[in-house]
């Protein structure tokens, strides 16, 4: 069974059940350890033959100045020489076969070290990784290295091949979208309601859209009376979503 290593700065956050899932659906399949500074939420999100190993902590003072230093500097994504050191130990002695990087910030901080112990390296990139980090040079400058060592990259959609500029690349990339399981929403009971209630669940932030379906919505209420959009979120354009409510 192969050893997987998948990578992360931190599991599991309560907004990324979709890395969870796909742990879950892989256990089994291969030999999983998991590597993060953190790791979150334990009980909602428990699994049974995974292994988990915790990013040694920067606990000396001299540790953390040369962390801050090294940021300062430009190498934000890079481990600092004992850490790197101690992972590598940690990765050699589960016997590690393929690194799965989940996030590009993630991927750029682990290749140097996977690319010295020539280990074949997955990214998958999920949205402001492929978005509003690419405004920040010291980022978008050291992905081309990264794609050109990669096995492969997964998107999940082609408007990120362009973001990304994956051209050159074309042949690593894969386009896995995601997916909602239907099943897990399933109503209890019989439905006596006349209504037609839509719900929308995530952060109410601009990339996502929100105010734009509001408006729609609007104009579709107008034509069809037994529609009710119902909004679960927070976010900096809360408050004008609410202002659509009220006009």
């Amino acid at each position: 069974m192969k050893k997987v290593l998948f990578f992360n700065r931190g599991f599991f956050s309560i907004s990324e059940t979709f890395i969870y899932r796909q742990v879950m659906a892989l256990e089994g399949v291969f030999d999983i350890s998991l590597l993060a500074f953190r790791f979150e939420n334990r009980e909602q999100f428990a699994l049974s033959t995974t292994r988990k190993f915790l990013v040694p902590a920067r606990k000396s003072l001299p540790d953390r100045f040369l962390t801050a230093a090294l940021r300062r500097m430009g190498f934000r994504y890079s481990f600092t020489r004992r850490i790197d050191r101690d992972v590598s130990r940690i990765i050699s002695s589960a016997g590690i076969e393929l690194i799965y990087a989940h996030y590009g910030w993630s991927a750029l901080l682990i290749f140097p070290l996977a690319k010295r112990l020539n280990i074949p390296l997955i990214v998958s990139f999920h949205g402001k990784d492929a978005s509003a980090s690419l405004r920040k040079s010291g980022y978008r400058e050291h992905l081309p290295e990264l794609f050109g060592y990669c096995k492969a990259i997964v998107v999940s959609s082609e408007h990120m091949t362009d973001t990304l500029a994956l051209s050159k690349w074309m042949q690593k990339v894969r386009v896995i979208r995601y997916g909602v399981d239907t099943n897990e929403f399933k109503p209890k009971g019989s439905i006596s309601s006349d209504k037609v209630r839509l719900v929308h669940s995530g952060r109410v932030v601009p990339k996502k859209g929100v105010p734009d379906l509001m408006r729609v919505f609007c104009r579709l209420s107008k034509v069809y009376s037994d529609l009710e959009l119902h909004i679960l979120g927070e976010g900096s354009e809360l408050g004008l979503c609410r202002q659509i409510a009220i006009d």
